[in-house]
């Protein structure tokens, strides 16, 4: 049985449960880590539905079912962390010839973050180890130094994921490191009181 979590946070007599979140924050970082040109321009002067546009390259069509989204969506963050057709075919139950073509069109019409994520796999390969926008460093040769392909393959995979994730964590203690000075600089330590971050 699946637990709904936050009905199991309960706050005390007297205050109120309050979360404080960023949207599509692993897509923004992504779009400013490639500069991808579909992607910008949605951000900018779109709704930022990514998924939505995503949704109707995969499958080739101008108007989209929520199916169809979801779709969009899984494919998003499925080939931004490196996995393939296989992977996609097998979350989204569909058959793998579908995936594949799917996976290409997206790649095809993305040719920005096409680009970036194979820069950095290069980069990261060069260097061993990824990085984040503000420079931590995800050591990367306990896979680089293998001679397995497999292997080497899932040193991409990480050095993207890092790379994007790390930077997404970077941007939660920042913002939670604001959180805390606006509390003290008001004098509200005994009204509002920080739990914790979820990233």
């Amino acid at each position: 049985h699946s637990i709904n979590l936050r009905r199991a946070m309960v706050a005390h007599d007297g205050f109120k449960m309050l979360s404080i979140d960023y949207s599509g924050e692993e897509l923004r970082i992504a779009t400013n880590f490639s500069k991808e040109p579909k992607w910008v321009n949605e951000f900018l002067y779109g709704t930022g539905d990514l998924h939505t546009i995503t949704g109707k390259i995969i499958t080739g069509k101008s108007e989209i079912t929520k199916k169809e989204r979801s779709l969009g969506k899984t494919v998003n963050f499925l080939t931004m962390y490196g996995g393939g057709a296989g992977g996609f075919a097998a979350q989204a139950k569909i058959p793998f010839e579908v995936a594949k073509k799917m996976i290409l069109n997206f790649f095809k019409e993305y040719e920005g973050l096409n680009s970036w994520i194979k820069r950095e796999w290069k980069a990261s390969r060069n260097r061993g180890y990824s990085k984040t926008m503000l420079g931590r460093r995800r050591p990367l040769q306990e896979f680089y130094s293998s001679s397995d392909k497999g292997i080497q393959s899932k040193g991409d995979r990480c050095a993207i994921n890092s790379a994007i994730q790390g930077t997404g964590a970077d941007v939660i203690k920042i913002a939670l490191w604001r959180v805390y000075r606006w509390i003290k600089d008001n004098g509200l330590e005994a009204d509002v009181r920080i739990l914790l971050p979820v990233h």
